[in-house]
C-alpha cells in the first residue's frame, strides 16, 4: 500500500469530506496502492490522491472512475454520485437561496436565480458537459450559458430549454420553464406588478384587475398558496431567531396577497352575475 496516506483536509467541510473518506474506504477495500489505481483508471497518481483529499471537490468523472478502479458496484457509484452532488452544493453554499417554485417567476432576476439554483442542484457540473448533453453542437454554447449563469446575459428561450434539459428536467417541467421565459420577456398588459420580497429578493407579482377572469385569479390563488407552503416550511426549518422572523413576514405579505385575490375573485364573480 506504500506509504500512509495523510488524513482528509481538516478544512473541509462535512460533505466533501465524506466524500473522501468513502473514496478512500473503497482503495482500502480493494487494497490499491496509488500507483496501481493509476493504472487502472489511466489517470495519475497526483489527480487520484488529490481526489480523495478533501482539500476540494473532484470532478465528477475523476471521482466516478477511483470508485470504478477500486471495483465499486453499481449502487456504490450511485452513492458516489449523490456524495459528489452534496459536495458541489455544500461549495456554493453562499449563493441566495430559492424558495420559489418555477411557476412563480415573475421578472428576469427570478428567472436567472431559478436557472442558477438548478444548475448547483445537479452538482455545477461543468458547462461543457452540460453542451454535450444538449441535442446538437451549438444549441447550448458555453460562452453563452457561462454569461448568462453570471448574470450578465439573458437567455433565449431555446439557451433556456437546452440549458434545463441538460440538467435533467422532467418534459413536463420543462415546458413550465419555458411558460416563466414568455411571462418574462412578453408579460400581460393587463397586469399589474406588484414588488414583494419572497425569499430574500424582491419579486414582482402579477396582481390582475377585478374584470379578470375566475380561471385567471385560480391560477394567480394556487401559486401564492405554494409559496405560503413555502414560507411556513422556511420557518419550520429556521436555525436562528432571525431566520424565522423572515420567513414569518414574508408569510405575512404572501397572504396579504392572498387576501387581495379573494377580494378580486369577489368583485369578479359580481361583475359576472
Amino acid at each position: 500500500m506504500g506509504r500512509p496516506e495523510r488524513p482528509v483536509s481538516p478544512h473541509a467541510d462535512k460533505e466533501t469530506a465524506a466524500l473522501a473518506v468513502r473514496l478512500r474506504a473503497h482503495r482500502r477495500h480493494a487494497g490499491h496502492s496509488y500507483a496501481r489505481l493509476a493504472e487502472l483508471t489511466e489517470m495519475t497518481t497526483t489527480r487520484l490522491s488529490r481526489a480523495a483529499s478533501g482539500d476540494s471537490v473532484p470532478p465528477l468523472a475523476v471521482a466516478v472512475a477511483y470508485a470504478r478502479g477500486c471495483g465499486a458496484g453499481t449502487k456504490d457509484i450511485a452513492e458516489i454520485g449523490k456524495l459528489w452532488r452534496a459536495a458541489r452544493r455544500a461549495t456554493h453554499a453562499d449563493q441566495p437561496e430559492r424558495l420559489l417554485h418555477i411557476t412563480l417567476v415573475g421578472d428576469a432576476r427570478d428567472l436567472w436565480s431559478a436557472m442558477l439554483h438548478l444548475y448547483l442542484r445537479v452538482g455545477r457540473p461543468p458547462l461543457r458537459e452540460l453542451e454535450r448533453r444538449a441535442d446538437g453542437y451549438g444549441v447550448l454554447p458555453r460562452s453563452t450559458l457561462n454569461m448568462v449563469l453570471r448574470g450578465l446575459a439573458r437567455p433565449s428561450r431555446t439557451v433556456l430549454e437546452y440549458f434545463v434539459r441538460a440538467c435533467g428536467v422532467s418534459k413536463t417541467e420543462t415546458q413550465e420553464w419555458l411558460n416563466a421565459w414568455d411571462r418574462v420577456n412578453h408579460p400581460r398588459a393587463s397586469d399589474k406588478l406588484m414588488p414583494r420580497r419572497i425569499a430574500g429578493g424582491e419579486v414582482f407579482v402579477a396582481v390582475n384587475d377585478p374584470g379578470d377572469s375566475l380561471e385567471r385569479l385560480a391560477t394567480d390563488e394556487a401559486r401564492a398558496r405554494v409559496a405560503l407552503a413555502q414560507a411556513r416550511l422556511r420557518y419550520r426549518r429556521a436555525h436562528s431567531t432571525a431566520e424565522r422572523q423572515s420567513a414569518h413576514q414574508q408569510g405575512l405579505r404572501v397572504q396579504a396577497f392572498l387576501d387581495q385575490i379573494a377580494v378580486q375573485k369577489s368583485a369578479a364573480t359580481t361583475s359576472r352575475g
